[in-house]
């Protein structure tokens, strides 16, 4: 069952441990008893968003695509939050647009943080042009 992995992946996600997350979900993934799912990367998604790791994020993000695993708006929440906080905001802009281009739709809190997202970006666009 995945079940176990999944509850130790939420938690070491939560905390930040990205290389720890990132172990763990390749043990998930070499295992073909399990499945990985929506919920595992949305795990690690979280996890790249609290440590930071964007380029790890988008990298799992190119990953599950290519995987065909269906993303929702928890993965884009973590994939978005690690590149605002590695201050890539116009690839956390290029994300939001992607993930309503691809027809999930934001909740409030993320919209709010398109919002902000598409502000920062008008501001960058407007001092260098």
């Amino acid at each position: 069952s995945i079940a176990p992995y999944m509850r130790t992946l939420l938690v070491i996600g939560k905390l930040g441990l990205y290389k720890r997350a990132l172990e763990l979900f390749r043990i998930i993934e070499a295992d073909p008893a399990l499945t990985l799912g929506t919920e595992c990367y949305a795990a690690v998604f979280d996890c790249c968003a609290l440590s930071g790791q964007w380029e790890l994020g988008l990298a799992m993000l190119e990953e599950a695509k290519k995987k065909g695993i269906e993303l929702d708006v928890d993965c884009y929440r973590g994939v978005i939050g690690s590149c605002t906080k590695g201050k890539q905001m116009r690839r956390a802009y290029d994300l939001f647009i992607e993930m309503v281009e691809a027809e999930i739709e934001p909740d409030e809190e993320m919209v709010a943080v398109g919002a902000r997202l598409k502000q920062i970006v008008s501001r960058a666009d407007a001092v260098a042009g």
